[in-house]
C-alpha cells in the first residue's frame, strides 16, 4: 500500500495519507468532491444507509421509527436523483463504525477530543464510491457550543452529503450564510438544510449518464478534491490498484475553548 504520510493530531495513524492546496468555492461554482460519484444507472442514486445512531442523534437523520418532514436524510431525498433504503439500525459498534459494500455507514460516539466533529469517508474504486461513513463526535456534541438541534444537525447534514460526492459551497467563516448545511459557518441556525444549488449538483452528477464508466461523469460537475480552508480538511490514502480512501474532516472551531487541548 503507497502512502503520503502527514501527521496530524488526534488522526488514526494509517487514516490520513496526502494534505493537498485547496481553493475557495464560490456558491456559483461546481461543488462536486473531485469526480467521485457512486455507480449508478439513469434511474439516479439508490443507497442503502445504516444508522448506528442513539436516540438523541436518531431524529436528526430520520426520525426514527417515523419518519417526520425535516431530518437529514427527508431534505436529501427532496432531490429526484436520490432515493433511500433504510438498513438495520446499531448494526454494528459506533466507535467502530466501519464501512460496508454499497452502504453509508452513519454513526455516533465519543471519539474523544481529538479536534474533530464529524467525518465523511468515501472508499473509491476506478474513481466510483463503493462505500461510505459519516461520524459525529459526541466529545464535542456533549459541550455547550456544540450541544444544539443547529450544530447537530447541521454537521450531520453536511457529512452525509460528502458521501453522495459534494463538497463545499463556501468555506468563509465571515461571508453571509448560504441557508445550506454545505455552507461553512460559525453561526448555523440558517445552515441545517440542503439548498436548491445543491439539489442542482446532485441532478449534473448523477444526471442520467450510465455511471458503470467514471468517464461518463457529466462534464462541469468536478470540483476540488482535496485541501484545507478555515477548519475543514480532506486527506487522501492510496491502497493501490485504482482505490482509495478520501477522508473529509470538519474541525471543531479553534477560535472557541473546548476545555482540555485536543
Amino acid at each position: 500500500m503507497k502512502k503520503r504520510a502527514v501527521g496530524i493530531v488526534g488522526m488514526t495513524v494509517g487514516l490520513i495519507a496526502a494534505l493537498i492546496g485547496l481553493a475557495v468555492v464560490p456558491a456559483s461554482a461546481s461543488h462536486s468532491w473531485g469526480s467521485y460519484h457512486w455507480s449508478q444507472p439513469s434511474t439516479g442514486l439508490k443507497i442503502t444507509y445504516n444508522a448506528n445512531l442513539n436516540s438523541t442523534w436518531q431524529p436528526y437523520l430520520d426520525g426514527g421509527p417515523t419518519t417526520l418532514p425535516g431530518h437529514v436524510i427527508i431534505d436529501w431525498d427532496v432531490s429526484d436523483r436520490l432515493a433511500f433504503t433504510r438498513g438495520p439500525s446499531n448494526v454494528q459498534d459506533p466507535r467502530q463504525c466501519k464501512a460496508r459494500s454499497a452502504t453509508i455507514q452513519v454513526c455516533n460516539a465519543s471519539y474523544g477530543r481529538n479536534g474533530w466533529l464529524g467525518i465523511a469517508q468515501i472508499w473509491t474504486s476506478g474513481g466510483h464510491i463503493v462505500q461510505a461513513v459519516t461520524k459525529v463526535n459526541d466529545s464535542y456534541f456533549s459541550t455547550a457550543t456544540y450541544n444544539t438541534p443547529a450544530w447537530r444537525r447541521m454537521v450531520l447534514c453536511q457529512e452525509v452529503g460528502h458521501d453522495f460526492g459534494l463538497t463545499h459551497q463556501d468555506e468563509n467563516f465571515s461571508n453571509a450564510n448560504l441557508n445550506t448545511c454545505m455552507d461553512y459557518t460559525s453561526s448555523p441556525l440558517s445552515n441545517q438544510q440542503p439548498n436548491a444549488h445543491d439539489y442542482e449538483q446532485l441532478g449534473c452528477i448523477y444526471d442520467g449518464h450510465d455511471y458503470d464508466t467514471p468517464s461518463a461523469h457529466a462534464t462541469g460537475c468536478s470540483g476540488p478534491l482535496s485541501g484545507t480552508k478555515n477548519g475543514n480538511s480532506t486527506y487522501v490514502e492510496e491502497l493501490g490498484n485504482g482505490r482509495r480512501v478520501v477522508t473529509h474532516v470538519f474541525w471543531v472551531d479553534p477560535r472557541v475553548a473546548h476545555g482540555p487541548p485536543f
